[in-house]
């Protein structure tokens, strides 16, 4: 797909969570190119959470956490707890959260019967972040 179309697909999505009631004051949302940061508090902090749609949505976002000055992606005991799923990922070996309509998910060897064909109108950007919120303890 080319990329200004990629662009303006997730261009939309972040228009879908700024227009979300749910959504809209639980956080900060920036659109780089084909990435997304979602700026969320967590207590006294701020987490960063990175969305990334190289090929969005013939491919779902890839996800992680990220650090927000450098936006450098955090090892899994820097994710707030209860995000991360156990170790690395077997096959990309990074921290990941084992959550349907991401990239993580759906590469994993346990679940690449599950096309994300199947998910990829029903779990959109609001949806995701929605999850990922109360996974994470995001107020």
């Amino acid at each position: 797909m080319h990329p200004k179309l990629v662009e303006e697909l997730i261009a939309e999505e972040v228009e879908r969570v700024r227009a979300n009631d749910l959504l809209r004051d639980r956080v900060q949302l920036e659109q780089r190119g084909r990435r997304v940061l979602a700026h969320a508090r967590r207590g006294e902090t701020t987490v960063t959470f990175a969305f990334d749609g190289p090929n969005y949505n013939a491919e779902p976002f890839q996800f992680t956490v990220v650090d927000p000055q450098t936006e450098q992606p955090l090892e899994t005991g820097a994710w707030p707890p209860g995000l991360a799923f156990g170790g690395p990922h077997p096959t990309l070996n990074r921290a990941w959260t084992c959550l349907r309509g991401t990239y993580e998910y759906h590469c994993h060897s346990s679940h690449v019967g599950e096309a994300w064909d199947q998910h990829r109108y029903n779990l959109d950007l609001p949806t995701l972040l929605n999850q990922i919120l109360q996974k994470s303890g995001c107020s």
